[in-house]
């Protein structure tokens, strides 16, 4: 038989190996609890060995990751080092030897996933014996090592302040309160720096905080906790108009926007995305696509998996992200500052991304977090994204599922969005005088005219 034959026919036979267990082969990777012939699968079972838990988390990332092609980390290599150490984990147990702590464990995991680039990934891990669990994120631990990290409590610490606010859209925050975005503000409304007293606003579901104001009469200024618009305007719908605090708080921000454009006083917009983890993409016709004159702005193109093979990727589509589709005023003439610092991440670095599209569009701050791909968890869709069991383990993996691959400048993945004017957090100053440098400097750059 001819070479060519021989390879045909084993080609064949492979594709249709791989046909033939298709859906299987979903319900494996995916983590869905049950297969379609009822068996309780690998992916969700608690492991019999460390051996079996090790290799699920290895095939699960060779699979489902679908970034391999801009790692270094040679993941082969990986199996091959490792794979030897939780043997002699399981060596141990069998022997009778408790030799594996949780933090042994934890260190064996950080190792073996120190490399991977995404911002977005992170695992969750049971310690089977002990109960407990642990987490690692590569990107987490590379911003901690940052010279100019600081922690993202400072703009949004939830339990601290959200009832607070909820008391009063317009509430002073009690001095028992550690120091704040909420408190530093009040300080600038008291001060005159506002015009106005700053709104406060939390979604009905407590996970959004919005605070809006205008700066010196001429600079509408809006900060928001995460992209959860859509989200909590559709959650307001049922409540009596007096309580859609949201709503409340962003129509103020635009129409502000509106009507000095109208009559020419509008000296810049400030949106501040600081401690902004990210959220919803829809978001996006509310934030810049309110003050653009495009219908849909196409900010690069976004790449998925089409195949269980660890470098099967489909083709990059464009990522065009519509505008606000009704008539208003847009900003056109004077500049559009976003706020940016470590923390920003997701969605609020695809909107920081937008000032190296836009000429009056404007970053202040710190380079982002560095974790712009999607999560839309449509396994069956794209051969990719998150597995395991998020509650009972016993691990969860949390993956994007696809590549965001911007139409200007280099992937942001694992670095971030770099702002125009680099101006560092003065923590010690905030933390003694609430004193903002960040979004001093904004103002000033605004009122300078440089940026016109």
């Amino acid at each position: 038989m001819k070479l060519s034959t021989i390879i045909l026919t084993a080609a064949s036979a492979f594709t249709f190996l791989l046909c033939s267990c298709r859906k299987e082969s979903d319900d494996i990777l995916s983590g869905n609890i049950y297969t379609t012939d009822g068996y309780y699968n690998m992916m969700n079972s608690y492991p019999r060995s460390y051996e079996e838990m090790f290799r699920t988390l290895w095939v699960g990332m060779n699979c489902n990751y679908a970034a391999w092609d801009i790692e270094t980390v040679d993941w082969d290599s990986v199996y091959h080092v490792c794979l030897p150490v939780v043997r002699s984990w399981d060596e141990d147990i069998v022997c009778g030897r408790d030799t594996v702590g949780t933090d042994v464990m934890k260190a064996f995991f950080t190792e073996m996933f120190s490399g991977i680039r995404d911002g977005h990934f992170r695992v969750k891990i049971w310690d089977m014996i002990r109960d407990v669990s642990f987490s690692v994120s590569p990107s987490a631990d590379r911003l901690m090592q940052r010279p100019d990290y600081h922690s993202a409590a400072l703009w949004f610490n939830e339990k601290e302040y959200y009832r607070e606010i909820l008391k009063d859209s317009t509430v002073a925050v009690s001095d028992s309160v550690s120091p704040s975005v909420c408190s530093s503000l009040k300080k600038y409304s008291d001060q005159g720096f506002f015009s106005s007293p700053v709104q406060m606003a939390v979604s009905p579901d407590e996970h959004m905080c919005v605070m809006t104001g205008v700066i010196g009469g001429t600079i509408p200024y809006m900060r928001f906790s995460s992209f959860e618009f859509c989200t909590s305007f559709i959650q307001e719908q049922s409540l009596p108009k007096n309580r859609r605090n949201v709503s409340s708080a962003y129509q103020s921000w635009f129409k502000n926007i509106q009507h000095m454009t109208f009559d020419n006083s509008l000296d810049g917009v400030i949106v501040d995305v600081r401690g902004n983890s990210g959220g919803l993409v829809d978001d996006f016709r509310y934030i810049v696509g309110s003050l653009v004159t495009d219908s849909v702005i196409e900010v690069g193109k976004y790449r998925r998996k089409d195949g269980l093979g660890r470098l099967d990727f489909g083709p990059a589509v464009p990522m065009r992200l519509p505008c606000r589709n009704t008539v208003h005023y847009s900003v056109v003439n004077r500049p559009i500052v976003i706020l940016t610092d470590c923390n920003s991440g997701s969605m609020a670095e695809i909107t920081a991304y937008c000032s190296m599209l836009k000429d009056n569009i404007f970053t202040v701050g710190e380079c982002t977090y560095g974790a712009t791909s999607m999560l839309d968890n449509s396994y069956e869709a794209t051969y990719s994204g998150s597995f395991g069991d998020r509650e009972h383990g016993p691990y969860f993996v949390y993956l994007p599922s696809g590549l965001f691959i911007p139409s200007v400048g280099p992937l942001l993945e694992g670095t971030g969005v770099e702002p125009d004017f680099h101006v560092p957090f003065n923590q010690a100053q905030f933390n003694s005088t609430l004193q903002d440098n960040q979004l001093e400097t904004a103002v000033s750059l605004i009122k300078s005219g440089l940026m016109d």
